[in-house]
């Protein structure tokens, strides 16, 4: 389940849905019913006020805490993706997405634009940073444009 469609549910059902940090907070009035880790699976905590509903607003609001908490991190938030592109004119328009090597994920290469098993060619913001590639965006010689947007 994405976040929006878990906020949304929260909401329907009178409930606040709070980001701090890295939790997330369902909140009835000023009470904090349960608290969820934004960063690790199955992590969770309901509240003293949790116990205080009904069993049977208990089990439905505990189905989707469960299944929030389930699905994966990388899931849960959309996350928009990136190319990193070669604009230099006099280079191999085929070969010109930075793509690298994921059986090691050391060895970054110009290659096609297609992601495979071996070859990850999109990136996000967060990979972007982690894996260092930020001289890429920062070179004027390349680019960096969202997947799903058409190239000129």
């Amino acid at each position: 389940m994405r976040f929006r469609e878990f906020e949304d549910a929260m909401y329907i059902r009178g409930y606040r849905v709070v980001r701090e940090n890295d939790f997330i907070k369902v909140i009835e009035g000023q009470d904090t019913i349960a608290i969820i880790s934004d960063t690790k699976k199955f992590c969770y905590t309901l509240t003293k006020n949790f116990n205080e509903f009904t069993d049977e607003h208990q089990t439905k609001l505990y189905k989707f805490i469960a299944e929030y908490v389930a699905t994966p991190i990388n899931e849960r938030h959309n996350q928009q993706k990136y190319y990193i592109v070669c604009k230099h004119p006099n280079y191999n328009q085929n070969h010109k997405y930075l793509n690298r090597r994921t059986y090691d994920g050391v060895e970054l290469f110009l290659g096609g634009k297609e992601e495979n098993s071996l070859h990850q060619t999109q990136f996000t913001e967060l990979e972007i940073i982690e894996l260092d590639l930020l001289p890429f965006i920062q070179n004027p010689l390349f680019e960096r444009i969202e997947v799903g947007v058409e190239e000129c």
